[in-house]
């Protein structure tokens, strides 16, 4: 079987999305002898290269446009491809073979106000327009639907309720190895006590990942405390509109690093007293994963998703609670216990192939 799979957002450079593009296909050709493959990347990884019976192919194509809705079908014709694999939602209305597609989340389905956005309000109509009109089309068109937990396979069954259940397929995530191979490493150096009153948020400063009232928390616990917060984000009008909210007294105590390397992930997650994930949602929640395998405690919000994947090895808070994510803070620092999600890449990389054929 000729298969094509989309990793146009292959890359640490676009976040979550190309870290697990990156991670999957790393594993994801390991003994398959029989099938042949055709991979979409974008001009940057033209030259990567894969184990087995694979071609890349280079597309200068921008997701989420029209443009992508009418080459990737094109090119399917083109190198006769019988399946494509996506490891986005944003695959083809119209596409001319067998289709299973990766859905992360539903955070575009429920945080639609234009605040989500840095778009003018004729440029965030439109795209909220595509976004429903191919959400709803893959939703439905798709031979099968891969998710990363129970819980967001349940929020698609409630948000589209004529999709069929037995097609949507939850393949958990794993944590990098590079994390897992640390840990032995930072067994033997406890942290230093001043450490511990450093809070870590690490992500986007996206609507959905609560940032303001995190901010809001940290100013209460300046208050009882010395305490500082370090958040690793890129610089964007989000992360900017939350931080003009924080007490300006409070701000020399926060410190924004934009990079998110895994040798700077390590040396935060090493040198922090508890990394805080207060989102509203999530589709599953890898960097609390990454800091939990080298012992840094995690407080985390008291969401379905996080009780899915962290179950008792985090502290809960209810994010829309400044005050309970306070205590959930204090409650979580001096908490380390290295804990390793026992799952690999190798193993999210084989159940995702079983899916395929």
């Amino acid at each position: 079987m000729l298969i094509a799979i989309d990793a146009r957002f292959y890359g640490t450079e676009n976040t979550g999305l190309g870290r697990y593009t990156q991670n999957v296909l790393a594993h994801f050709f390991e003994k398959d002898d029989t099938n042949e493959y055709i991979v979409f990347v974008t001009p940057k990884y033209a030259r990567l290269i894969f184990p087995g019976r694979v071609k890349v192919v280079p597309i200068n194509v921008r997701h989420y446009t029209l443009a992508e809705q009418l080459v990737i079908p094109y090119l399917l014709l083109k190198y006769r491809a019988e399946l494509l694999y996506t490891l986005h939602f944003n695959a083809p209305i119209f596409c001319p073979v067998p289709l299973v597609i990766t859905i992360h989340d539903l955070i575009k389905t429920h945080f639609q106000d234009i605040a989500t956005s840095t778009h003018g309000h004729l440029a965030f109509a439109i795209k909220r327009w595509g976004y429903r009109t191919v959400m709803g089309a893959v939703i439905a068109n798709a031979k099968n639907i891969i998710v990363p937990s129970v819980a967001v396979k349940s929020d698609i069954l409630t948000a589209y309720p004529d999709a069929v259940g037995t097609k949507i397929i939850p393949i958990h995530e794993a944590v990098d190895s590079f994390f897992v191979n640390s840990a032995p490493k930072i067994i033997a150096k406890p942290k230093i006590f001043s450490s511990l009153f450093n809070l870590l948020f690490v992500g986007n400063a996206y609507p959905h990942k609560n940032l303001t009232n995190l901010l809001s928390a940290f100013t209460i616990l300046r208050r009882e405390g010395d305490y500082h917060l370090t958040i690793l984000s890129k610089k964007t009008p989000f992360l900017a509109s939350a931080l003009k909210k924080l007490n300006p007294i409070d701000r020399p105590f926060v410190a924004v690093d934009e990079d998110v390397s895994d040798k700077a992930l390590l040396r935060h997650y090493t040198t922090t007293g508890v990394l805080v994930v207060p989102s509203f949602m999530e589709g599953f929640g890898l960097p609390a994963l990454e800091a939990l395998s080298v012992g840094t405690p995690v407080a985390a919000s008291d969401i379905p998703v996080f009780r899915e994947v962290y179950g008792k090895h985090v502290t809960y808070f209810n994010p829309f609670d400044a005050l309970s994510m306070v205590k959930g803070i204090k409650q979580a620092l001096g908490n380390g216990v290295i804990y390793q999600y026992p799952r690999t890449w190798g193993q999210v990389a084989t159940e995702i192939r079983k899916v395929l054929l």
